[in-house]
Parts: structure tokens; C-alpha cells; sequence
């Protein structure tokens, strides 16, 4: 009976397993170049961690471009792309819960906020949130930016 169990449990993580979605590097979906022209600015530094939604929950695959600090401030501009799995249908719930419209342009879902500061896509089961800070360029170079990560999906 124990050896059942095991066996079990066993093929339920293999299935599991099999129907997992592999979560992208996100540093990998674009280039510094690429993003030089999505932030406005040269990239200084390009650094991948891995960080929690609120805190709690799972490690996301995130990455950070920065660029040399500007200004009085010395504030960096930076451009900060995080990725987790999703289902459409909840990705496209969580909008419609928080009354986001749906942005046209990109080729997959996507919602627009800030001004384009803040964008949410989906493809293929992967949410990408880029979260842009003192971006200097015009929304087409970063709708282009977004576009070229989506191709890598």
C-alpha cells in the first residue's frame, strides 16, 4: 500500500511537471541596446534576481536595467521587467476586476497604465510586467521595446 502511494505521488508530480510553463530569464528576452531605446538612456548595469509579489509567494524571474544616475538627485533612471505564469483567463479577469482596459497595438493582451510606465502582457501563459522609472522616450519606443520581448515568448 505505502509503495501505491509513493508510486502515486510520484506520477503526480511527473504530470505536474509536464505541464509546467518554463518561466523566461527575462534579462534574456532583450538586449541593453534595446533597452537603451525603450528608457531613453544608456545602460549601466543589467542585473537579474529573483523577487516576490508582495513578499509572499514563489521566487519571479526578474531583471533590472539601470542607467548612471542624472540630475541633482542623482535618481536612475531604470527599466524593471518581472515574469510569472498566468492563465489568459485570469490575467484578462484580474483587468476587467480593476476596470483596466485592454491596450490594442501589441499583438496579446495588454493593459497600459501611468502613462505607459507600467505595462502588462500576456503570451503563451507568461505575464511580463515592465516598470519603467524616469523613462525618457516616447511611448512608441517603449511599446516597440515590449513588442521585441514578446517575440521571445
Amino acid at each position: 500500500m505505502r509503495y501505491l502511494t509513493v508510486v502515486l505521488i510520484a506520477l503526480a508530480f511527473v504530470s505536474a511537471a509536464s505541464t509546467a510553463v518554463r518561466l523566461p530569464a527575462p534579462c534574456s528576452l532583450v538586449t541593453n541596446a534595446q533597452v537603451a531605446k525603450g528608457l531613453g538612456y544608456k545602460i549601466q548595469t543589467r542585473s537579474a534576481l529573483a523577487s516576490r509579489l508582495a513578499g509572499r509567494g514563489p521566487n519571479l524571474p526578474t531583471c533590472t536595467w539601470s542607467a548612471p544616475p542624472i540630475g541633482y538627485s542623482q535618481s536612475q533612471p531604470n527599466l524593471r521587467v518581472q515574469a510569472i505564469v498566468v492563465s489568459k483567463a485570469r490575467f484578462t479577469k484580474i483587468g476587467a476586476e480593476n476596470h483596466l482596459a485592454l491596450t490594442p497595438g501589441f499583438g496579446a493582451p495588454t493593459y497600459v497604465l501611468f502613462n505607459g510606465s507600467y505595462i502588462q502582457t500576456w503570451k503563451n501563459r507568461i505575464e511580463l510586467t515592465f516598470m519603467f522609472q524616469q523613462a525618457a522616450t516616447t511611448p512608441k519606443a517603449t511599446i516597440t521595446l515590449v513588442k521585441e520581448a514578446l517575440t521571445q515568448l
